[in-house]
């Protein structure tokens, strides 16, 4: 019976003692330094939160930071860095980590950031993207899948901002050396959309002379939706009429739709098509006519040209007469916008009969030139092999953007800066440039904690306008407390834009305020007691509850052990004593008996 007893006390213990041992060991070896870490564990071990752009669009750049959070007690290090996208094609990534990047404990943090470039004409939708770390040229971790959404660029249409529409047409016919008559011909067109609006319910218009007609179709073809630089192709089947005259004709395509602020769109360009007809032939001399010298192409490296810097013009002249051309003279001149680099024309010795000629003319823009489509007069004089002098004249377009210049003021430091307690700073900031800068928005962060959204939208902000930004924070410990201001915008082109201006406030602790004059003391600040103190002291109360209970058991038994004791004893004098009683009664009967003979005897 003690034995069974004692064995369930003994069991009732060790359990006892497993579980709190169970809960306090976290607490006592959290910290234990030394623990493997699986550095190429996929999902595990680091926290990756993308907090950069999650959208961008065709012909534009975003940057996307990659901020990394090491949420075990080990130390973690890479030297590598990149993105890995599951369709690259139309996209051009930079960026990453230069140097090795090591965390020494839990929760310390890194970011990397990087630069993506979508080109014009890559594909819109979403493209999921990880990040890959690596080591000594090694992947040490690879991160979820992240979406990056690529939408279509439509152009950015402010009620202020200046609509550059531009637009250039090629194009190709069918037979190359020109049509001939009856069926069979065809004219092709390719149109670009080089402004900064999408062109949209676009068509195409074929105006024909004379003696040339669509063979059984319409002169006008719808091309839809054209996207900031984006074309679009349309064909037309040609008919010549009989008895045309040999030569060339000119044929003109006009391009009209309406822009993202419902304005018209109109952009006409000029053809000069041979034909070979049946009638008269332009070779002979009294069907020579004015020989014609045109500018058929032109290119001016990109887009658009920025105010105040220099620009090649490139110009492709076209001689469409069956005669070559002497003493060329071309003269390039604008409105006063543009300016040439050495000098505005050039002079070509011989151009030969449906010959193309081209020529590169540097010019500058100047820095305050008005952002619009500027018009460009290019003036050809020229002879012909009698010494007749000809003049022609064509007016090409470019579109002019003005540089984005915001300038941020100093940011005010807050008079009082306290752990714990909600802070404020403002900045200004001025748009110093001409251009109109579009969806301006401010937003604030860093090593701080916020209440409410930081973020403030200011909109379209002309040139010469000047605005205020404020915003709140509480730090979280004493010292530096490091931020970043941000502003994004768009530019006249409509390409995102970025300003930061970094901030550093020194916080402190609350100050104690003296109460000795109130009258009642303040409570004493109460300090968290340790878990492992808390545990401790939970198992010392379990192993005095225990031993209290096993000296009572014990106390019962004895005490129950004397009981037993006590009983026997008084048992055995009980029968002791009647034991003495009956030897007294035997005693006395055989007194008593003695007498009776001796009683007798006398008698």
């Amino acid at each position: 019976m003690k034995v069974e007893v004692r064995r369930k006390i003994f069991s009732v213990i060790m359990a006892m003692s497993v579980f709190i041992s169970a809960l306090a060991m976290p607490v006592f070896f959290r910290d234990v330094p030394g623990a493997a870490v699986a550095y190429a564990d996929e999902y595990t071990g680091l926290r990756v939160n993308n907090t950069g752009a999650i959208n961008t669009r065709q012909d534009d750049e975003c940057q996307i930071s990659m901020q990394i959070t090491n949420m075990r007690d080990a130390e973690f290090s890479f030297d590598g860095a990149k993105l890995e996208f599951s369709k690259t094609e139309g996209l051009t990534i930079s960026g990453g980590t230069k140097a090795t990047v090591s965390f020494a404990s839990r929760d310390d943090q890194a970011e990397i950031s990087f630069t993506v470039k979508a080109n014009r004409f890559c594909d819109t939708g979403t493209r999921d993207y990880r990040l890959i770390l690596t080591k000594d040229g090694e992947t040490v971790y690879t991160s979820r899948y992240f979406s990056l959404n690529i939408s279509q660029n439509i152009g950015s249409a402010g009620d202020d901002e200046i609509n550059v529409n531009s637009a250039d047409i090629v194009h190709s016919i069918y037979p190359e050396n020109g049509f001939a008559t009856g069926s069979g011909n065809s004219i092709s067109f390719r149109v670009y959309n080089n402004g900064n609006f999408a062109i949209r319910n676009a068509q195409i218009k074929v105006e024909l002379p004379e003696g040339i007609s669509i063979d059984n179709g319409s002169n006008l073809k719808n091309l839809g939706t054209l996207s900031i630089g984006k074309s679009a192709d349309a064909q037309f089947p040609i008919l010549v009429e009989k008895d045309l005259d040999s030569k060339s004709y000119v044929i003109s395509a006009e391009l009209i739709g309406i822009n993202n602020n419902k304005e018209s769109v109109s952009i006409k360009k000029d053809f000069y098509v041979p034909v070979t007809g049946d009638g008269k032939n332009d070779e002979e001399p009294d069907s020579v006519g004015k020989p014609q010298l045109m500018v058929t192409d032109f290119t001016y490296g990109g887009s658009f040209v920025q105010a105040g810097t220099q620009f090649p013009l490139n110009l492709s002249l076209l001689n469409t007469s069956k005669e070559s051309l002497y003493n060329v003279k071309v003269t390039i001149s604008s409105e006063g916008d543009f300016v040439p680099v050495n000098s505005n024309a050039f002079y070509v010795d011989k151009i030969g009969a449906s010959e193309t000629y081209n020529k590169t003319v540097q010019l500058s823009a100047k820095n305050d030139a008005a952002q619009q489509t500027t018009a460009i007069t290019v003036s050809m004089s020229y002879e012909n092999a009698d010494k007749e002098a000809f003049t022609s004249e064509d007016t090409i377009s470019v579109p002019v953007t003005q540089r984005t210049r915001l300038v941020v003021d100093e940011i005010v430091p807050p008079m009082e800066c306290y752990v714990g307690n909600i802070g404020s700073a403002e900045v200004d900031f001025y748009n110093m440039g001409k251009t109109v800068l579009s969806n301006l928005r401010v937003n604030a962060t860093g090593n701080f904690d916020v209440f409410e959204s930081n973020s403030y939208y200011a909109g379209n902000m002309e040139g010469g306008r000047n605005d205020s930004y404020s915003f709140t924070f509480m730090p979280r410990e004493v010292g530096p407390m490091e931020g970043v201001i941000t502003f994004t915008y768009e530019d006249a082109a409509g390409n995102a834009q970025y300003l930061e201006v970094p901030f550093t406030f020194e916080a402190q602790e609350m100050p104690v305020w003296d109460d000795s004059d109130m009258f009642e003391d303040p409570e004493p600040e109460k300090t968290p007691i340790p878990w492992s103190i808390i545990i401790a002291a939970i198992v010392i109360v379990v192993l005095i509850i225990a031993a209290v209970i096993i000296k009572k058991i014990l106390k019962k038994r004895k005490e129950r052990a004397f009981e037993l004791e006590d009983m026997a004893f008084t048992a055995k004098d009980e029968k002791e004593e009647a034991l003495n009683i009956e030897e007294e009664a035997d005693a006395e009967n055989a007194e008593y008996k003695s007498e009776d003979g001796e009683s007798t005897e006398k008698e």
